[in-house]
């Protein structure tokens, strides 16, 4: 850092005194051919001056314009004299103001230009910094959290077992509210820490080939139990022929999960929901439903962390926010995408996973 701070004087130096420089050579060049048979008349050369001023405002900014024009002004107010003629004061006085308002006007644009790319720098650096102070800070409230929620459910799952004694039957269900919301806890603070390793680029991938058809199936049989209690339609089309692709088996099935999972807290009563595996240039699996939608204005921002689409009923879904955000992430580490492909209010969302197509070799066996 000192060493660019002590620098920077000099390349502003440069900066300033470049374009003047670039002005004399082609002044001087352009004055040497007017003495050639070819010539070139003074008018001419009068345009080409406030041209090379104004390229200098575009190029360097006001002050290295300015100088340049009093360098463009001096040349064409001394030419006559070499050419043995007396000068026009019109054309000189037309070609000050020329060279004056070119500067001031394309320079004053290049320095508002500037303005707004170093404000946009800077707020974007500021983003940056805020999102790596959010990072930090999830990830260390996720650390904390932690053990005592693992020594929770630890107690938990043991007085659910009996290892304290029976438990009143009266406990029952208070003990199975307990133990689910501290596993909701769990599940958020895992999230967190997997957000902060995204984040970080830490989180361990291990490509192998597989057919992603089998990744699909398993997704479904995994949330068969879910939607069997919530009396919902889940369906799967899957191609007659293999989906080869190159990816982590365990990144994929948590970017399925968390579809098909937020298909079905946001498909209502009796969710219906169609899960289609294709070929289309890459491999991809399409998530349907036909619930709640997203809002027109929550579509740019559903991707963030910590966002949710609002529920128009106020109907509790659970979920942290991250689901979606690090699916995307992970889904892109692997050269693939996440996306949502349509949404409407009332009429459901589309979403769409893809990776790319394995062609090198057939699919081997997954361990």
């Amino acid at each position: 850092m000192r060493g660019k701070a002590r620098l920077a004087p000099w390349l502003m130096a440069v900066r300033i005194v470049r374009a003047p420089l670039l002005m004399v050579a082609a002044i001087t060049l352009l004055e040497m051919l007017a003495r050639t048979p070819l010539g070139v008349p003074y008018e001419a050369r009068g345009l080409f001056y406030v041209l090379l001023v104004a390229v200098a405002a575009a190029t360097d900014g006001l002050r290295a314009a300015l100088i340049s024009s009093l360098f463009a002004v001096a040349f064409a107010a001394y030419a006559p004299y070499l050419a043995g003629t007396a000068p026009d004061g019109r054309g000189l006085f037309a070609l000050v103001f020329c060279a004056v308002v070119a500067a001031l006007v394309v320079g004053a644009l290049r320095e508002r230009q500037m303005r707004l790319v170093n404000a946009l720098e800077a707020e974007r650096e500021q983003l940056r910094a805020n999102a790596r102070a959010l990072s930090d800070f999830m990830n260390a409230a996720a650390h904390e959290l932690r053990t005592p929620v693992t020594v929770i459910t630890g107690y938990l799952s043991m007085l659910q077992e009996g290892s304290f004694g029976t438990a009143p039957p009266r406990w029952t269900a208070v003990l199975e509210t307990v133990a689910r919301r501290a596993e909701e806890l769990s599940g958020l603070v895992e999230e967190m820490l997997l957000s902060g390793r995204v984040d970080a680029g830490t989180v361990p991938t291990a490509r192998v080939g597989f057919d992603l058809r089998r990744a699909v199936q398993e997704a479904v049989e995994r949330a068969d139990p879910r939607a069997a209690l919530l009396h919902a339609d889940l369906t799967v089309q899957l191609p007659s022929h293999a989906l080869p692709v190159e990816a982590d088996p365990e990144h994929v099935a948590r970017i399925l999960d968390t579809l098909i999972d937020n298909a079905l807290d946001y498909g209502g009563r009796q969710p219906w929901v169609r899960i289609t595996a294709t070929d289309d240039g890459d491999a991809q699996v399409l998530v349907e439903d036909h619930g709640r939608g997203i809002p027109a204005e929550m579509k740019e921002r559903i991707f963030d962390r910590f966002v949710r689409a609002e529920d128009p009923d106020n109907t509790p879904v659970p979920g942290s926010g991250l689901g979606l955000a690090i699916s995307r992430d992970l889904a892109e580490g692997q050269g693939g995408s996440l996306a949502l492909v349509r949404s409407e209010v009332g009429a459901g969302s589309v979403f769409v996973f893809r990776l790319p197509v394995r062609r090198s070799q057939p699919v081997g066996a997954r361990s």
